[in-house]
């Protein structure tokens, strides 16, 4: 009899336990896509600064946050082409000079050699978000590691509609882009790609985010 009860305890305890494992795992917050704002499941961005198309893809992740990808192209190297890559909207290519801004003459000169007086608006960078670290691709054992496999796996269950976009404009489109990453909180300001330079040679502006450096 009392082995009974114990055994009927334990079962009421499990059953309770489980229900409230189930409750958690309904409200707790997932991987999902965060639709464009033209309802759309992602972008197919076609860049003529350097002739390549790149999907991009934003999800939330599990912290609240959000996190922009995009497909690589294989353009820049590092063999990772057709890999999802974390990143954090668009800024200059060059690191802006203190006080100056996008209209302004970009003395670099990589940057000339290839856009004759070129300003610092008229070349723009996807700011990766483990730039400087020798790769693209989230480290595994990241959430953005994660979230990239994620990602790989809803694209294999689903049929995504990506909306074509031409960069025409950098300050234009990429400050509307760069705008509705911010309110979607998928850009983190404190990645070292944007961080201001030891040797006075300014910091990478973010198009529709900052005026000047």
């Amino acid at each position: 009899m009392d082995e009974t009860c114990r055994n009927n305890s334990i079962m009421r305890l499990t059953r309770r336990q489980l229900r409230q494992l189930i409750r958690e795992a309904a409200t707790s917050p997932e991987f999902s896509v965060i639709k464009t704002p033209s309802g759309n499941d992602g972008l197919r961005i076609y860049t003529p600064q350097d002739n390549a198309t790149r999907d991009v893809i934003v999800i939330s992740m599990p912290d609240g946050s959000a996190q922009a990808y995009y497909q690589s192209s294989g353009v820049s190297g590092g063999g990772y082409k057709g890999k999802w890559a974390p990143f954090e909207g668009w800024s200059t290519a060059s690191r802006v000079l203190p006080g100056k801004s996008y209209g302004d003459f970009d003395p670099d000169e990589n940057i000339q050699l290839f856009f004759r007086d070129a300003t610092y608006g008229d070349t723009a960078i996807m700011a990766k978000t483990y730039w400087g670290t020798g790769t693209a691709i989230a480290p595994e054992g990241t959430i953005h590691a994660d979230g990239a496999a994620w990602l790989n796996g809803w694209l294999r269950d689903n049929d995504p509609v990506f909306k074509d976009m031409t960069i025409a404009d950098h300050a234009k489109q990429l400050g509307m882009l760069n705008r509705w990453l911010w309110r979607n909180k998928a850009i983190d300001r404190a990645r070292s790609v944007f961080r201001v330079s030891t040797t006075g040679r300014g910091r990478r502006i973010q198009f529709g985010l900052d005026q000047t450096s």
